[in-house]
């Protein structure tokens, strides 16, 4: 609820404190989030990274866990100007989400901005009109 309210240090305070407990993979998603808006995006990469190999070893059938956990690596990514790479992820996180989930649901709407937004830091307004 911290980080609706856009109190991001909050966030990663609670965030840090839940991945303390455990590295799920939305105690990784939300601490991730938070660090990719206070400007830790490079630690938040290091975080998203370590949880998608831990679930992929765990349990390999977690399709759109992973997909969400690249969404927001993908937005560490494009933070950090690493475009093609991010746009990789992004895609790929959309893609997954769009077969699996509603297009309702808070992180496929999450992943639809974060394209939209690496398009348009990219210079590509065209594509970023695609994911509004």
């Amino acid at each position: 609820m911290a980080y609706r309210h856009g109190d991001y240090a909050q966030s990663k305070a609670f965030g840090e404190k839940a991945l303390a407990a455990s590295l799920g993979d939305e105690n990784a998603y939300c601490l991730a989030r938070s660090l990719n808006k206070l400007g830790q995006a490079k630690r938040a990469e290091v975080l998203v990274r370590a949880a998608i190999e831990a679930l992929k070893k765990a349990t390999p059938d977690e399709v759109v866990s992973v997909g969400s956990l690249n969404s927001v690596l993908g937005e560490s990514l494009s933070t950090q100007h690493r475009f093609a790479d991010a746009e990789t992820l992004l895609l790929a996180a959309y893609q997954t989400q769009k077969a699996h989930v509603l297009p309702q649901e808070y992180k496929f709407i999450e992943t639809r901005q974060r394209l939209a937004e690496l398009y348009r830091a990219w210079g590509k307004t065209g594509e970023a009109k695609k994911y509004e």
